[in-house]
């Protein structure tokens, strides 16, 4: 399992950062995601 909902991407999931923004991306499984950096919490599923 790469998330958890509650927990946010895994440690191992690597972030790359949005150039001017708090948020960083990460493709899970295949799917793009948004993600605070702060916490690693998923804020939006790209579809």
């Amino acid at each position: 399992m790469f998330f958890n909902s509650t927990l946010g991407a895994a440690l191992t999931v690597t972030l790359s950062e949005v150039p001017d923004s708090t948020y960083s991306y990460a493709y899970i499984n295949g799917v793009p995601v948004l993600v605070e950096r702060e916490g690693r919490r998923i804020v939006r599923i790209i579809r």
